[in-house]
Parts: C-alpha cells; structure tokens; sequence
C-alpha cells in the first residue's frame, strides 16, 4: 500500500474512533496524525469521556472498581460503550481496505484498541468474552452497513484530517462535521 492510502487508511481508523464515541457523548477534543523517523506513525483521537471518564480510567490502569458504590450493569454499560468506541477505529479501517477491494479478515485482536478492550472486559468481569466482542462487531457493522450518514461522516472527517497541514483535526472541524452531516439527528433516534 502506498504511504498516502496508509494514511488514508488510519485517518478513517481514527475518524471511526470519533463517530461511534459521539453516539456515546465521548467528545473528540482532536484527531491527530503524528508521524515520526522511528516509530511512523502514531495516531490517536484524544476524547473526553464526560461522566464515564472515572470508570474508563479504571479500565485503562488497570484498577479495580468499587462494586460497593457501583452496580456491576452500570459497569458493563460502560465497558460496552468503552469497547464499541475503541473498536470502531479497527472495523472502521477494515471497511476502508474493503472499499479498496482489499482481501481480508477483521482482525482487531493485532490492533493497540484491543488492549484496553480485554483492560475493560477484565475490570467489568464480563464473563462471555467471545459473545461480547461478536455483539460489539456486530453493532459497529450493521450501522456502517445500513447508516449511509456513518460512513459518509467518517469519510468527510478522515479525508480533512489528511489535508490539515500538520495532521491535526481540531474539535471544531470534528463537530462541524458531525453537525452538517445528519449525524446529530441520528445519534438523536439511537438515544
């Protein structure tokens, strides 16, 4: 693949990651593509995940939650709406290698998302880790598949990210985005 359809590709990675958080009220603050002689590159969405950011935090350290003060429902909503954010970013990359008739498997497992979906699993001691992980594939899938808003809203976002002079999509861009493309009333009949 050439260096533009690889940037291409992670930009519409990271655009995944800020559509399906949106639906969640996880804010994008930015989408930011940083590259590096060494490491390549190394992009990420930087959100903040309002009054779920307390419990994610534990998911992503590590440390264990009080069942005491919290029900172990309320855990896993948030585990599962924690996990449909992170792995939309791999699903999402993966319809775009479609597009470029690219032949593959979904394989989020080879992904960094994928470590701190099994963090969550763990610390909201989701039991049926395979049904779990279908459910989320699943949701993601069929809303790309039937919600042409999706798709064309991740597409406006990855495709302004790559044109940004230092690869940085601001919150801004991001809810200008999300505002003109319908994506707002639909996340209004998803509620």
């Amino acid at each position: 693949m050439n260096e533009f359809r690889q940037v291409e590709q992670i930009a519409f990675h990271e655009a995944g990651h800020a559509v399906f958080g949106h639906f969640f009220d996880y804010q994008s603050e930015e989408i930011r593509l940083n590259f590096d002689e060494k490491r390549g590159i190394y992009p990420y969405t930087l959100k903040n995940y309002g009054s779920d950011k307390s419990i994610i935090d534990n998911f992503e350290n590590e440390r264990e939650i009080d069942f005491n003060k919290y029900s172990i429902d309320t855990i896993q909503a948030i585990a599962k709406k924690y996990c449909v954010s992170l792995l939309a970013g791999p699903i999402t990359e993966f319809y775009y290698k479609k597009e470029l008739n690219f032949k593959g498997q979904l394989d989020f497992q080879n992904t960094p998302d994928y470590n701190n979906v099994l963090k969550a699993i763990r610390i909201a001691k989701i039991t049926n880790i395979q049904s779990f992980l279908s459910d989320i594939s699943n949701i993601i899938c069929s809303y790309i598949e039937t919600e042409d808003v999706i798709w064309n809203t991740i597409s406006e976002i990855a495709k302004l990210a790559i044109t940004q002079t230092d690869f940085v999509l601001p919150k801004n861009d991001i809810y200008k985005i999300f505002k003109h493309s319908g994506l707002d009333d639909l996340k209004a009949t998803i509620k």
